[in-house]
């Protein structure tokens, strides 16, 4: 039926989207949707339910639940507004089974990992061109004063992207490459690109990949120590020479603690996180994240059940019922855990808290490996790949946008491919 060579378009249609996701989400889920038609067109004759549900195990029907739930949970609100907006939020999960298939199917899963190389590197020179002459490449200025975005223009997700994507870069430079200064060279330089980014969770959140590696593999452990003193060194070199990188990653860090600094000293104003009328008067992150995750919380305690609806929080933040202040409402709770109890309730915050502990018991089996043998080392990277993009604990991006879908996807991808390749469970 197909004149063209259609294994090759596929092939590159997968590789080619570490690079779409840079430029464009429109080309990134036309690539995606033309992958799935591809892989419907080669499972027509199979059973349905056998193949969403993974051949009928255990994760793949919980995979399945969850997407089913994000994108249909508006039936049960009748609200045919936020139902038309989200029922196609099932896709990611045939996203997430087409790339599947066809990296199994075409044995390219090299071939990925050195596209994302080839895009971080990409990244790290562009990213420097424009530090040092104040546009990139393609003659995109700086748009916020010392805030490097690269490629990605007024859109400040330079550093998100390479964050919530590193685990692919970070199994080639320690899993296919043996060269300590290599490793080295490529850590600092991606720490040094998300700092110049300005922001600060994909700063936490690179950091916490480091981390997990840190304590978990053993033989990279001097290799780490070595990263870890050098891109300290390199962030309180980088804050210290610069008045905007200092403001944005220590003052507001601290005073979002409480604490005001000023030239001569530093004033702690509350020793307590109550006020003197006894209400609590602790800042979760900043005035701005407090208030947003209070007004999320009214909208859980009035839909305790199924929440508001798939990203309905932009919509029922503005009613007077939720409003806790003028910048109470956005386009989302700014955490992925809150978003899951206002938008989702219960249920849905029962689907994050049981995924969680599903890659806790399979970090647990992994740590059991008793050598630091290849598996083990793309195992880890790749869990933590799915743990960094549902860590709870910090401010995070909207979870159910396109472009933070399809990195979750990705990472998805990566490690159920790998999963089934080395676990056998």
């Amino acid at each position: 039926m197909f004149p063209f060579k259609k294994d090759t378009i596929i092939k590159y249609l997968i590789i080619l989207l570490p690079f779409s996701l840079v430029f464009s989400i429109f080309i990134t889920e036309i690539f995606l949707i033309l992958i799935s038609f591809f892989y419907l067109y080669e499972v027509r004759k199979e059973n349905l339910f056998k193949l969403i549900s993974l051949n009928f195990s255990f994760l793949g029907i919980f995979l399945c639940a969850y997407f089913l739930f994000v994108s249909l949970n508006s039936i049960f609100l009748e609200n045919e507004f936020l139902l038309r907006n989200t029922i196609f939020y099932f896709r990611f999960y045939f996203y997430f089974l087409s790339i599947l298939f066809f990296i199994k199917k075409l044995n390219i899963y090299n071939l990925i990992l050195k596209s994302f190389f080839i895009i971080f590197i990409i990244l790290i020179l562009d990213a420097t061109f424009q530090l040092i002459f104040g546009f990139n490449v393609f003659g995109m200025p700086i748009m916020v004063e010392n805030r490097i975005s690269s490629f990605f223009g007024d859109e400040l997700v330079l550093g998100s992207y390479i964050s919530r994507l590193v685990p692919f870069f970070l199994i080639v430079i320690f899993v296919l490459n043996e060269n300590l200064f290599f490793r080295l060279i490529c850590i600092i330089s991606l720490v040094y690109v998300v700092i110049l980014s300005g922001e600060r969770t994909a700063l936490f959140l690179l950091f916490l990949n480091i981390f997990f590696i840190f304590v978990v593999i053993k033989k990279f452990r001097l290799h780490l120590f070595y990263i870890t003193c050098f891109s300290l060194i390199f962030f309180v070199a980088i804050i210290n020479l610069n008045n905007t990188y200092y403001e944005r990653y220590y003052l507001n860090v601290v005073s979002s603690f409480g604490i005001n600094q000023s030239s001569k000293d530093i004033k702690i104003d509350k020793l307590s996180i109550f006020d003197n009328n006894n209400n609590l008067s602790l800042v979760i992150f900043s005035r701005h994240h407090q208030d947003h995750y209070e007004s999320a919380y009214k909208i859980f305690k009035n839909n305790l059940l199924i929440g508001g609806g798939t990203k309905s929080f932009k919509y029922l933040c503005k009613k007077s019922e939720y409003k806790i202040s003028s910048s109470s409402c956005s386009t989302h709770p700014h955490n992925i855990a809150i978003q899951f109890l206002s938008e989702l309730g219960t249920l849905g915050f029962v689907f994050l808290i049981f995924f969680h502990l599903l890659i806790g018991r399979d970090f647990i089996n992994i740590i059991k490996f008793q050598n630091d043998e290849k598996p083990k080392l793309f195992l880890i990277f790749s869990l933590v790949g799915l743990i960094i993009n549902i860590f709870p604990l910090i401010p995070s991006g909207n979870f159910f946008n396109n472009w933070l879908s399809v990195i979750f996807t990705l990472n998805l991808v990566n490690y159920i491919y790998l999963r089934q390749k080395y676990l056998n469970d």
